[in-house]
């Protein structure tokens, strides 16, 4: 049979077969490496979660990658500076589209400001003039959230046109060019209480702590690659005992 597969009819078109297959196989085995990956990733971000919330008023840990950070528990005292609030667009909410609400708090004890992701608001509310109107607390406060990191991709404007004191991603560094106070490298996203219930709306924490799609994935590739085999094969014998089906009169 593996004299016919490389046969002068079939021996080229078993190669295309071979590659296709291998191909399949390859891409499969990359999805259960994904899944491992990602496996790997949620045990860390979970580790990260039930860590006791780092305090930002002690500062960041020096020569900390700050990817180990992601999603860790923050606490923090400050005071709010309204002035220099700024939104973040194209943000969604419960299947709408609308913008995040982006303000500075002054570090308590510390040269430094961090900016706080306070929650969402509709797209109505996209004029920097209609903000006033969503008070925060006077004096010192404590908020708490978790660590989100900035979003730079060199080269490209994180600054939307309009509306004003508006941005397309947080990219702390150019916001950095607006600000006297040094912030800090990474943002809160503030955490969600449950008596919480008025704009800005504050999120869960979408942490995507699932297998994703990577094992569905997988499956598939694995079994295009079976079937592709067990087809070719079958089609092959079909075909080569064609004529000798004919010649005894079974066809």
């Amino acid at each position: 049979m593996l004299k016919l597969f490389f046969s002068r009819r079939w021996w080229w078109t078993t190669l295309l077969v071979i590659a296709a297959v291998g191909v399949a196989i390859r891409l499969g085995v990359w999805q259960v490496d994904r899944l491992g990956q990602r496996r790997a990733f949620n045990a860390e971000t979970l580790q990260r979660l039930q860590a006791e919330p780092l305090k930002l008023n002690d500062g960041l840990p020096s020569g900390v990658d700050f990817e180990t950070l992601k999603y860790r528990a923050v606490v923090v005292r400050g005071v709010y500076d309204p002035s220099q609030t700024l939104a973040l667009k194209n943000q969604m909410w419960q299947q709408q589209t609308g913008l995040d609400l982006i303000t500075p708090l002054i570090i308590e004890g510390r040269d430094e400001t961090v900016l706080v992701d306070r929650g969402w608001l509709p797209q109505s509310e996209a004029n920097p003039n209609r903000w006033a109107k969503f008070e925060l607390p006077s004096g010192v406060v404590e908020v708490r959230g978790w660590i989100r990191l900035t979003d730079v991709i060199n080269g490209v404007e994180a600054k939307a046109a309009s509306p004003e004191r508006t941005w397309f991603r947080m990219d702390v560094d150019q916001i950095q060019k607006g600000f006297a106070r040094r912030l800090m490298p990474i943002y809160i996203e503030q955490s969600s209480e449950p008596s919480w219930t008025t704009m800005p709306y504050r999120r869960a924490l979408d942490k995507g702590l699932d297998d994703g799609p990577h094992i569905g994935y997988a499956i598939t590739w694995f079994t295009l690659a079976i079937f592709l085999s067990a087809g070719y094969w079958r089609y092959v014998q079909h075909y080569s005992a064609l004529p000798v089906r004919v010649a005894q009169g079974v066809i």
